[in-house]
């Protein structure tokens, strides 16, 4: 059927909504970046170089630095930070370990400039487990994202996943996924950053996400995105202990094969199967979820609206051909009629 058929118009609309759903409504914030060095053999805690005059908030397991106009945010920080640490480190099974320090940069360039390593341009809070050093940008620079709390405790899984698993580094997708699921950023935006991978260019299975993540950041990101929906998953089929389970037999140099079975009972192709058959394209409530933003909503309606102007049209022009040809019978009817050439009743 040619593109110029409803059919291939709806289909040419389509196409143009996944390009449309993975570029232009992709969530604008970026993920956060673990800086944790691969050849650290021991932890070296220490504070960080912070700025003369800058204040210092001192709290249970934590410091908080930052500029004397910031302290309401700084006391925030250092209050939340006391009370997740414990449940945090609860939920992962490790120990909290020594002091954790959080700087509260208050531009761009400080916020580049004071780390002890290079941090990504699109980095939104930066952790060094070995170092015991977050770095955080003040609200002021970040715009309308998702609160600092939220960063600190992605953060502070970082860290504490870090330091557990020191001198390794943990499995990219076991630290990404549980810093998402335990700061609560896990939820509506990555489902539809799911949906929207899917129908472009595929899901990763868990076997893909174990060997790493890809260097593309649009990939990376549902790398991100399925990480996290496989860790939520985990812990709702097999319970929080299972969680744990995997944190403490891949730290004990455990393949991520059997600590996986050791937590579910199931080796990793079928535990793969089962976590992604919702994620399958007969799921509709999982499809739907790419669809519930604002934007999108009013995308869908421009396209439907516009599908409905073309066939409406094309009805009408239909519908004028079909009375052009009745009446041009009808002349010719007549014609005959009176010729009496015409048909005999």
């Amino acid at each position: 059927m040619s593109s110029s058929s409803p059919t291939g118009l709806l289909r040419a609309l389509l196409a143009f909504l996944v390009l449309w759903l993975g570029v232009v409504a992709a969530p604008a914030r970026a993920q956060s970046w673990t800086a944790t060095p691969r050849d650290a053999v021991v932890l070296r805690e220490r504070p960080p170089a912070v700025p003369e005059g800058w204040e210092r908030v001192s709290a249970t397991y934590l410091e908080v630095y930052g500029e004397p106009d910031t302290m309401p945010v700084l006391l925030e920080l250092s209050r939340h930070g006391s009370k997740s640490l414990p449940i945090l480190a609860q939920k992962l099974g490790v120990a909290i370990g020594g002091t954790i320090h959080v700087v509260v940069a208050p531009t761009q360039k400080q916020f580049f400039a004071l780390q002890p390593g290079r941090a990504p341009e699109w980095a939104d809070g930066t952790a060094y487990p070995a170092l015991g050093q977050i770095f955080l940008r003040r609200p002021a620079i970040r715009g309308p994202q998702r609160p600092l709390t939220n960063v600190l405790d992605h953060e502070l899984v970082h860290i504490l996943l870090g330091r557990a698993f020191a001198p390794q580094v943990p499995p990219r997708w076991l630290q990404e996924g549980f810093a998402q699921v335990f700061s609560g950023e896990y939820g509506p935006d990555t489902t539809r950053e799911i949906a929207r991978g899917a129908a472009g260019g595929g899901l990763f299975s868990l076997e893909a996400l174990t060997s790493g993540f890809p260097d593309d950041p649009h990939r990376a990101q549902l790398a991100y995105a399925e990480s996290a929906d496989f860790v939520s998953w985990l812990e709702q089929q097999y319970g929080p202990e299972a969680l744990r389970t995997v944190v403490a037999r891949t730290r004990q140099g455990e393949d991520v094969h059997a600590a996986l079975y050791d937590a579910t009972g199931l080796f990793l192709d079928d535990l793969d199967k089962a976590w992604s058959t919702r994620l399958a394209r007969g799921n509709s409530s999982f499809w739907m979820a790419a669809f519930t933003d604002g934007s999108v909503f009013w995308m869908l309606a421009a396209i439907f609206a516009a599908v409905g102007l073309v066939l409406a049209r094309r009805r009408s022009r239909r519908r004028f051909e079909e009375l052009k040809e009745a009446e041009r019978r009808r002349d010719a009817l007549m014609r005959a009629l009176w010729r009496g050439d015409g048909p005999v009743g």
